[in-house]
């Protein structure tokens, strides 16, 4: 098995359904199927230019005892969990504190993300928020942010990455993500702001947010192109050795859920990625929030970042509005607009005013939307991302 048919393998690729049997047994047969594909693991020379394939399976073989070892400890921590939740806490963080080196690989930090050589489309996000009812106004800043801690109580626990009464800032990398999020509202039930990262901010990103899958589809357009992709190339050797080693967790953190979740106690497909989320919170290593790819759709390798979401756990509270300190100094916001207002500064405006922004990639690609395909940029969602490439991000 080569690398590519590696990252191919349904027992590889994410996300993950739980369809019968217990939590502990899924977990227990993914991570046991995993590592016999790592052993099924072999070289095989790419391409005359450069042996990327052979180099990636050195590096991930090399570190087989790792992934054994995050297997085994996953297994364990899940089953600590049953019994003495606050134990399983504290065997995640011993693991993850044995293994820090490694999941430093997986930092995305706002430099990487801004660098065209590593990424072709801007790194612009997104916080999505319905409508009041009867509220005609628009939303400020301030309300698009983060649930304030002084309404803290109104945030439960039922989401993958949230904890009770705990503050978190949302962002998806498109609108089109946000809207499914969301549970595809009417279309004029809700307001968006851009989301920018300040530059020089020091903003370290767990990068959970590549499916295996595509970074096999990389590695092969790599390998099959004349012309080669340098991104391709750049992005696949960087990511595939740390995502392999990782993918214990990763896996464990994106099982999909069933629709029934709002009526069980524990969801326990949510167990380690809340786990993961407070070692995030506790500042480890400088991380302050987790890239991930959505377990709600499924079809998206041509352009991942149109499925990623981004969670920022609130910290420090100022005293002045009950937000977040950090996260303040973190982004700069747009002010929200509604569909009919982003119309608007359409017809003014057939080119965003600001010449640092360009279009990301994703605007040429094709959704699916109420059954029929549409180029992105001519969706609503690709309006309104348009719309807001014309308002310059403000500090809070």
């Amino acid at each position: 098995m080569n690398i590519i048919e590696f990252f191919n393998d349904a027992a590889v690729e994410l996300p993950i359904k739980w369809e019968s049997g217990s939590f502990e047994e899924l977990i227990s047969k993914v991570l046991q199927n995993y590592l016999k594909k790592v052993s099924a693991l072999e070289e095989e020379p790419l391409n005359i230019f450069y042996d990327i394939d052979s180099s990636i399976t050195k590096k991930i073989k090399r570190n087989i005892d790792s992934i054994e070892y995050l297997c085994n400890s996953i297994k364990n921590i899940i089953s600590i969990h049953s019994c003495d939740e606050k134990s399983a806490h504290s065997e995640f963080d011993s693991v993850i504190s044995r293994m820090v080196n490694s999941i430093q690989m997986l930092n995305s930090d706002n430099s990487l993300d801004k660098q065209t050589l590593l990424s072709t489309d801007p790194l612009y996000l997104y916080r999505m928020r319905k409508n009041k009812k009867g509220r005609v106004e628009p939303f400020n800043i301030k309300e698009i942010f983060h649930i304030p801690f002084n309404e803290a109580k109104r945030i439960g626990d039922k989401g993958r990455y949230s904890f009770l009464e705990e503050p978190c800032l949302y962002l998806g990398r498109s609108i089109y993500l946000c809207w499914e999020e969301l549970g595809r509202p009417a279309v004029t039930e809700f307001q968006v702001s851009r989301f920018e990262i300040m530059p020089n901010s020091e903003a370290n990103i767990l990068n959970f947010g590549y499916r295996p899958a595509l970074l096999a589809a990389m590695i092969y357009k790599y390998k099959n192109d004349i012309i080669k992709d340098f991104t391709d190339f750049v992005l696949a050797g960087k990511l595939s050795v740390p995502i392999a080693i990782w993918w214990p967790l990763i896996a464990a953190c994106s099982i999909a859920t069933s629709k029934d979740k709002e009526n069980r106690d524990k969801i326990e497909e949510y167990i380690i990625p809340k786990m993961l989320l407070r070692w995030v919170k506790k500042n480890n290593n400088g991380y302050f929030g987790i890239r991930y790819f959505s377990t709600q759709i499924n079809n998206y390798l041509k352009s991942p970042n149109l499925y990623q979401n981004f969670v920022f756990p609130a910290e420090e509270r100022d005293p002045d509005d009950d937000l977040c300190k950090r996260l303040k100094k973190i982004f700069t916001i747009t002010e929200p607009v509604d569909y009919e207002t982003a119309k608007k500064i359409i017809e003014t405006a057939n080119e965003p005013k600001t010449d640092y922004i360009k279009k990301p990639k994703y605007h040429e690609e094709e959704i699916d939307l109420n059954g029929k395909k549409v180029r992105y940029g001519d969706s609503p969602f690709g309006l309104m991302e348009i719309a807001l490439m014309n308002r310059i991000p403000k500090s809070l």
